[in-house]
């Protein structure tokens, strides 16, 4: 492959996870705003499910990501390892030597990881611990006029 080529994946692949990170918070944008906007409390089984949904979509997003990241890496490594003419891929190379050799290669799948689980954990603490604010002003009208 020529180093266009393998730019044009690189470039291909990480605009594919910026719209998996844009996707990933705008879930949970929709999550919660969706839990604040709503005006009774979820039942027991809509918490069931909405939880099994989430965690669903928050594996396979992170998966997919992980998968990404690993592309991404093994693409900069073949960039380094293309044989071209030295001023048409030279500059290529030395550009994204900085991404390959750069410490954030090495603690991707690790920050990945822990975004996703500390989304996740908000989240299923948001499903499991909705109450709706009119239900509970509700209670606390009865509770005064008692």
């Amino acid at each position: 492959m020529s180093a266009y080529e393998l730019v044009d994946i690189y470039l291909t692949i990480s605009t594919k996870q910026d719209a998996l990170w844009a996707l990933f918070f705008s879930v949970h944008l929709a999550l919660f705003g969706g839990i604040i906007y709503v005006d009774r409390p979820l039942k027991r089984l809509e918490k069931f499910f909405a939880t099994i949904a989430y965690g669903v979509f928050a594996l396979i997003n992170f998966y997919t990501l992980k998968n990404g990241q690993q592309i991404i890496a093994n693409t900069l490594l073949d960039l380094q390892s293309v044989d071209c003419a030295p001023s048409h891929c030279e500059h290529l190379a030395n550009y994204f030597k900085a991404f390959v050799d750069g410490p954030h290669v090495l603690y991707q799948t690790q920050a990945t990881l822990l975004i996703h689980f500390f989304a996740a954990v908000l989240a299923i603490i948001a499903i499991v611990t909705d109450q709706s604010l009119r239900s509970l002003s509700g209670r606390e009208n009865a509770k005064q006029k008692a």
